[in-house]
């Protein structure tokens, strides 16, 4: 059995298509409620005044939301990597392949806006 052989039949692009598409899932849910408690972090600023005990609360919350997706964008960095190593250093069939690099590049995306998104929400909490 040829090495392309090898790596086709263990399955590798078919279960890390799957990782990698249930991953941005993921970090979009992250987002989604990050989004959610940011919303309410502003209502409750609005009905209560910034410096209520609602409001203070609701922004502690959101920070250590924020703070706890570190672990989970560390984890999915680390998982691209590897995929990506696997691509660069074994033979891979190219439809896989191109499934795979297309896959990672959504989920780096989806990464990129979950960083983005926590350091803006991270700077508007600071800030009020």
């Amino acid at each position: 059995m040829s090495t392309a052989e090898a790596v086709e039949t263990n399955g590798f692009p078919k279960k890390a298509a799957g990782m990698l598409q249930e991953y941005v899932g993921r970090v979009n849910s992250t987002r989604d409620a990050l989004h959610d408690l940011l919303n309410e972090s502003i209502e409750a600023r609005s009905q209560f005044g910034t410096g209520s005990p609602l409001a203070l609360l609701k922004r502690d919350l959101l920070l250590a939301e924020i703070g706890s997706t570190v672990p989970l964008h560390n984890a999915v960095r680390r998982f691209i990597q590897r995929v990506s190593q696997h691509l660069e250093h074994e033979a891979v069939e190219d439809g896989n392949r191109w499934e795979l690099e297309l896959r990672i590049a959504d989920l780096e995306q989806s990464l990129e806006g979950l960083s983005r998104q926590s350091e803006a929400i991270g700077d508007w909490a600071h800030r009020e």
